[in-house]
């Protein structure tokens, strides 16, 4: 047998093994270990299969090649010619857990039919089946969401320049980012942004009229496989108080109750900002947290983060 599997004594109910156990299997094996051209060990992973056997395995990442932790417990797991996986859970260097990406849950659901009901760890406390997830993956392939006066458009490298002109000042006054002082600046963000996207990690949409396709902000669900999304929305001055944050952030939380599971979707917002406040509060959000946080402006913000269900 090989030395990243752990075997159930005689007896043992695979239904009995909990999470905190996988958990702990994954901590033993993760740990950073540097080797003469690549390090490994940033992150681990525990499998626990139908027959009551854990797998483990850590990522390996060198100039031009990465395997993930997710990879290397799968292809432990295959070696030793089992396919059926129960229960997944990976974990950070700091031993906090961290959701598979697209390609590992999709290399997961390929090797047997009834993986797409295999429980994957996506927060201390939270689960969700492996088909649930890998419509997450989808992310970066939905084409455009509707509203009544709206059409939301993923994101695209077309949209630089929008976002370069829109997102102002008195856009940013209790945001966390600052406006772009040059171009180069939206293109990195927007750059940025569809990485995260092409991961599963989160939905960015830019905002059009629908009748006339003019643009008119961002909106997007962050953090989509922490169990806790976090939205974000910002439109351009010159449609300010016309209800269009609003209608957008409807369509984002509708989608997001359809397609991504989650405990509570997390809305922070300047208490300054009534406007924007109204919009959780409206969605029967629930004020959770409160803080303050110095944004890129230099400015001080008072953050109360809205729970909604």
């Amino acid at each position: 047998m090989a030395d990243n599997t752990i075997v159930c004594s005689d007896g043992c109910n695979m239904n009995e093994i909990s999470f905190a156990q996988l958990k702990k299997a994954a901590i033993d094996v993760s740990g950073s270990r540097t080797l003469d051209n690549a390090s490994a060990g940033a992150t681990a992973c525990a499998i626990l299969t139908d027959k009551g056997n854990i797998y483990t395995g850590v990522s390996v990442n060198t100039v031009s090649v990465n395997i993930c932790a997710e990879q290397s417990a799968v292809a432990a797991m295959v070696t030793a010619c089992e396919s059926h996986i129960v229960k997944v859970i990976s974990v950070n260097s700091r031993g906090t857990v961290c959701q598979p990406c697209a390609k590992c849950l999709e290399l997961m659901l390929s090797l047997c039919n009834e993986n797409c009901d295999a429980e994957i760890a996506i927060g201390e406390d939270t689960s969700a089946k492996l088909s649930q997830l890998t419509a997450i993956k989808s992310a970066d392939k939905v084409t455009v969401l509707e509203s009544e006066r709206l059409r939301l458009v993923p994101l695209t490298l077309n949209n630089i320049s929008e976002v370069f002109e829109s997102f102002t000042y008195d856009v940013t006054k209790y945001m966390y980012p600052s406006a772009p002082k040059e171009i180069a600046e939206s293109e990195a963000f927007v750059k940025t942004t569809l990485g995260k996207m092409e991961k599963g990690r989160e939905i960015v949409f830019a905002i059009r009229n629908k009748e006339n396709d003019e643009f008119y902000g961002l909106v997007g669900i962050h953090n989509i496989t922490s169990g806790a999304p976090e939205i974000g929305v910002w439109t351009k001055t010159a449609v300010h108080g016309k209800g269009y944050g609003f209608e957008a952030v409807s369509r984002i939380i509708a989608h997001t109750r359809e397609h991504i599971p989650f405990e509570h979707i997390i809305y922070p917002v300047d208490k300054r900002n009534y406007p924007s406040r109204r919009i959780p509060i409206l969605h029967g959000g629930v004020a959770m947290k409160e803080y303050n946080m110095v944004n890129l402006n230099g400015d001080t913000l008072e953050i109360i983060e809205y729970w909604i269900k």
